[in-house]
């Protein structure tokens, strides 16, 4: 869980400046999750940079009065705001669950996201015959925006042209992005 929570924040914060964007709160030894400071997180529009990835590690160790608390953040996000809801500590109380399976609120842009599950792109290349780094990553999710149909037809070209478990960069992928949302044939 901590290699695909790593690889999507990567996605999520591409090249911003980490400090910037991102705020964590729980996590081992860190103290009790405070609802009142991670609704201020969720409530606050980025300032420094375009987004602002709110990370909740732990989330089990809310307990359901401080998810109930949550819920209305999650039902009318702030543009630019992203949540991230990592398991572990308990159960995450099944109102937050269903805020953020309901779609009230994305825990992932959507270029990030596949039917089910916070973190697709992130799931699909992992799973791919090729290895993007997060820069490409990030290219390929904001190419497709919400889209990742195409995904898997990308990354198959990739490896026909590369070698199966090559490493792939943005140089190396952009010759394969043709206009939004199409592939581009031949290199």
């Amino acid at each position: 869980m901590a290699q695909s929570v790593h690889e999507l924040l990567g996605v999520l914060i591409g090249e911003r400046d980490a400090d910037a964007v991102a705020e964590e709160h729980g996590g081992p030894g860190a103290p009790d999750l405070e609802a009142g400071i991670i609704i201020d997180a969720l409530t606050t529009p980025p300032f420094i940079a375009d987004r602002r990835v709110v990370v909740v590690r732990d989330a089990g160790r809310l307990v359901a009065a401080d998810a109930a608390r949550l819920v209305p953040c999650l039902e009318d996000p702030i543009p630019g705001v992203v949540l991230v809801l990592v398991a572990g500590g308990g159960t995450i109380p099944a109102s937050l669950v269903k805020a953020v399976d309901g779609g009230a609120a994305l825990s992932t842009p959507p270029s990030a996201r596949a039917g089910p599950g916070p973190s697709g792109l992130v799931d699909r290349l992992h799973d791919g015959p090729v290895r993007l780094d997060v820069r490409a990553a990030t290219m390929l999710g904001e190419h497709l925006g919400g889209d990742l149909s195409r995904v898997q037809g990308i990354l198959d070209t990739l490896a026909a042209t590369y070698g199966p478990g090559a490493a792939i960069d943005s140089d190396q992928l952009e010759p394969f992005l043709g206009e939004a949302g199409r592939v581009a044939r031949g290199t």
